[in-house]
């Protein structure tokens, strides 16, 4: 309702992102006057709802904008929040509190006020410690983790196995609490408890350097279980450096046969697990090449946008084993200290796709043509991972296993 008046959008989607700022036209006129006017750039200019948000390189461009703001605000009367404190509304200041995260520009840090850290807290510690949790209550927690991951993306894989919790807590409430989800929810209470000292701004930046090493991986599947093979398959891989196309790395590494014909837990061949084979596939290149990932930008490709989906968001939503790999995945990336970027690649689009394709069966004629490319072709496993695939579980720890194969293979680590 507005001046006596009711108002009724039909055009609008409930939870859609737009839909929210949408209501919000007259306060978004007034930014980009004050924009045009102030000649800001728009990059500098945040907005939700009411909230302006204007983060700028210096403080002379700042006071442009906000002076022109405070200016155009007095003449059309339109009123403004008082500006004395840290919260909510403040001026000119390196840190203060912005939809309820404290940022620092000084230190490029970000953090929560002791009392939100605390009663966040609290509803994860609740959850932990309840004989059965309610939907409500994984609700609150995933939003919980889920406003965090907002500042911090790298660590979305650590929601998989809570997520999946809430899944069946929809079917089921109250249940009791998984080991996974309590293992995690512990490790989400130590996260918070480190946030009392700021964590760094996350980078945003969502594309890999101009000059970067890049690998595609192909993955061959088992469509038909029962039907004899004519020749060996598994995951072909191959590393250039972009925007170059010269090939330096080719790789090869065959399924166990066993792995492909065995059953999950809904009668699912795990050869047919396309988004499965490929994120097992990316590992591939990563374990042969680690040398060429510590400390480093690496781009991933893979033909499989199901694949690409899940890492983006740290899991799969439809195979939980799937986000085993992806948490993996991750665990070795952080402990490298190397930045991922998954991206796909149409099949058989570029040189180094169609060797991966070639290398992901053991056809004599497309070996031939690799080895003409390229003479050494890299093969093998990690031994954990050919460990798992053995057995496949939900092992959250496969990350830990699979770092001491990588540090072995890269001479840094000795087992016992």
């Amino acid at each position: 309702m507005w001046l006596g008046k009711i108002f009724i959008e039909l055009r609008q989607i409930f939870g859609a992102r737009s839909s929210v700022p949408n209501y919000d036209d007259l306060h978004q006129t007034v930014s980009d006057l004050v924009k045009l006017k102030s000649n800001t750039d728009r990059q500098y200019l945040h907005r939700t709802l009411d909230d302006q948000v204007t983060v700028t390189p210096n403080l002379q461009e700042n006071m442009a904008f906000i002076e022109t703001y405070l200016e155009l605000a007095k003449k059309i009367k339109l009123p403004l929040a008082d500006t004395s404190g840290q919260d909510k509304a403040f001026l000119y200041r390196t840190k203060g509190t912005v939809l309820g995260v404290v940022f620092d520009t000084n230190e490029m840090s970000w953090s929560y006020n002791a009392s939100k850290r605390l009663t966040h807290m609290k509803i994860l510690q609740s959850a932990l410690f309840m004989p059965k949790v309610t939907l409500e209550m994984m609700q609150k927690v995933s939003g919980v983790i889920n406003t965090f991951v907002l500042m911090c993306p790298l660590l979305r894989f650590l929601r998989a196995p809570i997520i999946a919790q809430l899944s069946d807590a929809y079917s089921t409430s109250p249940i009791f609490m998984g080991s996974a989800s309590a293992r995690f929810l512990n490790l989400w209470l130590h996260i918070f408890e480190e946030l009392e000292d700021g964590f760094p701004v996350a980078n945003i930046t969502r594309f890999p350097p101009a000059i970067v090493k890049t690998f595609v991986s192909d993955a061959a599947g088992l469509p038909n279980i029962n039907k004899d093979m004519e020749y060996d398959i598994g995951v072909g891989a191959a590393g250039y450096c972009a925007p170059f196309s010269n090939i330096f790395y080719v790789g090869q590494a065959l399924w166990p046969l066993t792995f492909l014909q065995r059953c999950d837990g809904s009668n699912k061949y795990f050869g047919r697990k396309t988004t499965l084979l490929e994120a097992i596939g990316l590992l591939v290149p990563f374990y042969h090449n680690i040398q060429h990932f510590i400390n480093c930008d690496v781009v991933l490709m893979v033909d499989n946008l199901g694949t690409v989906w899940a890492y983006e968001k740290g899991r799969s939503k439809e195979d939980m084993y799937t986000s085993v790999i992806m948490f993996a995945l991750n665990h070795l990336a952080i402990h490298f200290s190397c930045r991922l970027y998954v991206q796909h690649c149409p099949r058989l689009s570029s040189e180094a796709a169609v060797i991966a394709d070639l290398l992901s069966r053991t056809n004599p004629q497309g070996l031939d043509f690799v080895q003409r490319k390229q003479a050494d072709i890299k093969k093998g496993w990690p031994s954990s991972l050919l460990k798992w695939m053995d057995k496949p579980t939900l092992d959250w720890d496969l990350g830990l296993s699979l770092i001491k194969d990588f540090e072995e293979n890269l001479g840094l680590h000795e087992r016992p």
